[in-house]
C-alpha cells in the first residue's frame, strides 16, 4: 500500500465476520487513502437470507456503519441491508460523487441535500410507507448529477437535475402510467435532455411511445426484467417491448420512433424463441427509411437456450450491414445489466 501510486478498493463488510476485525482492516486501509485516486467501499449486511430463518434471526450484527467517517478520499459508497435501514456515518470532509443506499425517503432526502457534488445516485426507497409521501416542497437541486436510478417514480418530483444524462426507473404494472407522468414533470422542472432511459420491470406501451415521441432527446432505450419476476411477467415484458419497437405495415408513422439509436433488452431466463423475435424487431427497424439505429444489445444472465444457427446468421448479416449487435449471456450479461441499472458489478 505504501508503494502504490493508485488503488481501487472494494471493501465488503459482512455480519458473518467479526466486526472488530473488519473495522481494524478498514482503519488500516484508510491510513493510506490520501494517496488513492479512488476508494470504493461497500457494507453488505443482509444476513444469511437463503436458509429459511426468520427476519429477526437475520438481523445484521451491528446497528450502524461507523467506520466510513475516517475515509476522506471516499468517492463511492453502497450500504445494503435486507431487513432494515442501517444509519451510516459519512466523513465531514468528503469527495463523494456516488452513493447506493436502500433507505426510507427522508434519509435519502437528507443525503441528497448534504452531498451537492453527487454525479451518480441509486435511490432505493425501502423501509417506509410507500403510500405516505411527504409534501414534495421545493425540489432538491442536484446540479452535477448525470446518472440516476430510482425504485419509485414519485421521487422524480422531488429533484431538479439539469445535467442529467442517464435515467433508470424501476416500475411495476400498477404504476407505469404514473411513471411517464412523473418523468414528464422531471424533464419540465429540470430543463434537462437525458439521452438514455432504462426501464426495469413492466411498461405501458402507449404511454411510453407517446413520451418517446415527445422527447426526442431519448435516443438510447433499454428494458430489463428483475430477478424476482416469474416467467409469465417476463413474457409480458418481452411482448410489450416488441410491441413498442417492432415496425410492421400496420404501424402508425408516429410510432416508428426513427430517432432511436440504441436498443437493449435484458431477460433473466431466455428460451430459444427470444432470439428470432428480437432479430425480427431489429430487421424491421433497420430497413425503414430514416432510421437512426446504430446498436442493439440482447442480454440473458441465466439463459435456458443459446442462439440457434439461423439467428446467429441473421445477426451476422445485420452486423455486416453496419448494425452493432451484442448478444451476451451468463456473467457477462449480468455485468452489463448491472451497468444498465447504474449498479456496480462487484455488488451483484
Amino acid at each position: 500500500m505504501e508503494r502504490a501510486q493508485s488503488l481501487e478498493i472494494h471493501f465488503l463488510g459482512c455480519e458473518d465476520v467479526d466486526s472488530a476485525d473488519q473495522i481494524a482492516t478498514f482503519k488500516l486501509l484508510s491510513k493510506h487513502s490520501s494517496r488513492w485516486e479512488l476508494l470504493t467501499a461497500l457494507a453488505h449486511c443482509a444476513g444469511p437470507g437463503c436458509s429459511g430463518e426468520t427476519d429477526e434471526s437475520q438481523r445484521p450484527g451491528f446497528d450502524s456503519v461507523e467506520f466510513f467517517h475516517m475515509a476522506i478520499s471516499l468517492v463511492d459508497i453502497g450500504v445494503f441491508c435486507e431487513f432494515r435501514f442501517l444509519p451510516t456515518r459519512l466523513p465531514a470532509l468528503h469527495q463523494l460523487t456516488r452513493y447506493d443506499f436502500d433507505a426510507p425517503w427522508n434519509k435519502h432526502r437528507d443525503l441528497l441535500k448534504s452531498l451537492p457534488n453527487l454525479q451518480e445516485v441509486r435511490i432505493r426507497r425501502h423501509f417506509d410507507d410507500s403510500d405516505n409521501w411527504p409534501e414534495a416542497g421545493e425540489p432538491i437541486n442536484m446540479l452535477h448529477l448525470r446518472r440516476l436510478y430510482v425504485t419509485d417514480s414519485a421521487i422524480l418530483a422531488c429533484l431538479r437535475v439539469p445535467a442529467l444524462e442517464e435515467l433508470t426507473i424501476g416500475i411495476n404494472h400498477a404504476e407505469d402510467r404514473e411513471t411517464c407522468r412523473a418523468l414528464e414533470r422531471l424533464l419540465a422542472c429540470s430543463s434537462c435532455a437525458p439521452r438514455r432511459l432504462c426501464i426495469e420491470g413492466l411498461l405501458d406501451v402507449q404511454s411510453m411511445a407517446e413520451m418517446l415521441q415527445k422527447h426526442l432527446c431519448f435516443t438510447e432505450i433499454a428494458i430489463t426484467s428483475t430477478q424476482d419476476e416469474n416467467e409469465d411477467i417476463q413474457r409480458e415484458i418481452l411482448s410489450n417491448f416488441l410491441a413498442l419497437f417492432t415496425i410492421s405495415n400496420a404501424t402508425p408513422s408516429a410510432m416508428m420512433l426513427p430517432h432511436i439509436t440504441e436498443i437493449g433488452f435484458g431477460c433473466r431466463k431466455a428460451d430459444a424463441m427470444l432470439y428470432p423475435l428480437f432479430l425480427k424487431m431489429l430487421e424491421s427497424r433497420w430497413t425503414i427509411q430514416g432510421s437512426s439505429l446504430k446498436a442493439a444489445e440482447l442480454l440473458f444472465p441465466d439463459p435456458l437456450a443459446h442462439p440457434d444457427p439461423r439467428s446467429i446468421a441473421r445477426a451476422g448479416k445485420l452486423r455486416q450491414a453496419g448494425l452493432a449487435i451484442l448478444l451476451l449471456s451468463g456473467d457477462e450479461a449480468e455485468a452489463r445489466v448491472a451497468e444498465w441499472l447504474h449498479h456496480s458489478s462487484w455488488w451483484v
